[in-house]
This record gives C-alpha cells, sequence and structure tokens, in this order.
C-alpha cells in the first residue's frame, strides 16, 4: 500500500511539472547539487543507492556506481575490488580528515554497504564531527542488521573509500557446525564465470585482465579458493582468489569450486561461460592441461587459458 501511496505522489507531483525528489524511492543512480537524478555510471556523476553524484579523479573510473583506480594488469578491478585503507569496529571509527564536517549523521552523503545476506545497508555516519566513509562505516552497518560486511560499498564522498577488509568469516568462506565437528561451507557458487562489473557476482567482485575477468571472492589464503586457484594480491589492495596465474601456494582445498563450463570448444557465438574466445573458439582460464579437453595445452599471457 505504501508503494502505491509512493506512486500516487510521484505521479501527482510529474503531472503539477514538479519532479519527484531525488531519492531511494524515485533515483536507482545517484542525485545532483539540485536533486537531479542522473545513471551513476560516467565518471564526472559517479554513485548510485541515490547517494550524492561524486566526480571520479584522473586516475580512476566509474564502474557500477564507484570510482575504481584504473589499470590493465591482472588483479585490476572491473566493478568491484577492494583497496587499502579505512576500517572500523562495530559502532566506531576514526573519522577520515579528508571527509566532510558534520553535526549529525544527516549532514554526511549517504554509502549503500554490500552486505553478505540481505539487501544493501544505508549508512550515514558521524564522528568527532566528521562524516564516515563506507569503509569506516560498513562494518557496524551490516552488522546492526545481523550480518557482514563484504569489504566493498558506494556513495560517500571524494575521497573516501569504498572497500576496505571484509568482515566475514574466513573471506568468503565460512563455517558451518556439523553435530561433533566442524566442516567449511563456500558461501558463492559462481567462481570463475565471465563477468564485466562486480554487481553480476555474487560476492560484488570482478577482477581478471583484458580480455578476460571473473567473478571471484575475497580470500586470507590459498585454500579458501578453489583447487590449485591462488590467493593474489590485487593493485587496489586486499586478496581475492585468481585463476589462470603463475604464483605459490596454490590452493589444496576443495570447499569452493569454480563453475563448469558446458560451452568450451564450442563456437564463440552470444558468448562465453568463461569469457574467453580463442580461435573463435570458446574457452576459459585454467591452471593446469588436467582442466582442458584432451590435446588442448594451458598456457598464454598475462592469463593461462585452454587452447586448442
Amino acid at each position: 500500500m505504501s508503494s502505491i501511496r509512493v506512486l500516487v505522489v510521484s505521479l501527482s507531483l510529474m503531472a503539477c511539472g514538479v519532479p519527484p525528489p531525488c531519492d531511494l524511492r524515485s533515483c536507482s543512480g545517484c542525485c545532483t547539487s539540485t536533486g537531479q537524478c542522473l545513471p551513476g555510471n560516467a565518471d564526472g556523476a559517479c554513485g548510485r543507492g541515490a547517494a550524492s553524484c561524486s566526480s571520479c579523479n584522473s586516475t580512476q573510473v566509474c564502474t557500477a556506481g564507484s570510482c575504481f583506480g584504473r589499470g590493465a594488469g591482472a588483479g585490476t578491478a572491473s566493478g568491484g575490488g577492494l583497496a587499502a585503507g579505512g576500517g572500523s569496529a562495530a559502532g566506531g571509527g576514526t573519522a577520515n580528515t579528508t571527509a566532510p564536517f558534520c553535526s549529525v549523521g544527516e549532514d554526511c552523503p549517504n554509502v549503500v554497504c554490500e552486505c553478505r545476506s540481505g539487501p544493501p545497508v544505508n549508512s550515514k555516519r558521524c564522528v568527532n564531527n566528521r562524516c564516515l566513509d563506507g569503509a569506516q562505516a560498513c562494518p557496524g552497518a551490516c552488522a546492526g542488521f545481523g550480518t557482514c560486511w563484504l569489504g566493498i560499498s558506494s556513495g560517500g564522498f571524494v575521497g573516501g573509500s569504498n572497500a576496505g577488509p571484509s568482515t566475514c568469516s574466513g573471506a568468503g568462506g565460512g563455517t558451518a557446525s556439523t553435530g561433533g565437528g566442524t566442516a567449511q561451507t563456500c558461501s558463492v557458487s559462481d567462481l570463475g564465470k565471465d563477468c564485466s562489473v562486480g554487481t553480476q557476482c555474487q560476492s560484488g567482485l570482478c577482477f581478471g585482465a583484458s580480455p578476460s575477468f571473473i567473478c571471484t571472492k575475497a580470500c586470507t589464503t590459498a585454500n579458501d579458493c578453489p583447487l590449485d586457484w591462488i590467493c593474489e594480491a590485487t593493485s587496489q589492495g586486499g586478496r581475492v582468489c585468481m585463476s589462470g596465474r603463475e604464483g605459490t601456494p596454490r590452493s589444496t582445498a576443495n570447499v569452493c569450486r569454480s563453475v563448469s563450463y558446458p560451452d568450451v570448444g564450442g563456437p564463440c557465438v552470444t558468448g562465453c561461460t568463461g569469457g574467453h574466445c580463442v580461435s573463435n573458439t570458446c574457452t576459459h582460464r585454467c591452471n593446469s592441461a588436467a582442466e582442458c579437453p584432451q590435446g588442448w595445452t594451458c598456457s598464454g599471457t598475462p592469463f593461462k587459458s585452454c587452447r586448442p
């Protein structure tokens, strides 16, 4: 019923020539200082969740409503990723000295926190007369809803950190009690799937190197990752599971598994599950030839893939 009222009010305002207010009810992108709703996917007007539009600096690009560092090397984010810095305890935190001054939380720009369960959580926090950024506000915001922070957020203020260390147990792995013992479980099932932005992945993390970006998750050690994957440091700080890369140690666990690739060897007509096409044939990242069709090799740079 409340949603019907909102729709009626919005339509009434529009009929009178007055645009509806720029908020979460009417805008999924970002809001300008004049109250205009923009898509939020431009470098000069970046944001989502009705947060104030931010302008990315010359070293950043707007992806999925957040400013991320540019780069083409492996580990570079493509609509997701971790960045160093920030962090706070639930209910506290030290304010960023570049943050806007505030008296109460409503003085601060909205931060949209990506939590493990439930919808994104909005947060406006003011500590010691300074607004908190995503890295500082989100751990407590997600904890307030009985869940943990995935390490990524959007919105906030220019110069603030929209990412930080995940507060989720096992960096996305998690544990589940099974009677007399404890067994690991994996919270995501799309590892290795083709992606272009983090919102296409269960973890919100899309990493790789052109032309292959894959869904991944945060990790602390290699064994948080699928068998033979590595836990690789990213160019933005933090670590993510990655396939097709040289390095040690490699995962010896089999708790998390990569997706299957039923279209390997088929023609690249409408895209490939692994997001990679070689000689007009669908393929995917690999760590050894054992992951590839018989007679194929596992080779290539800057990442290895199955090659006919």
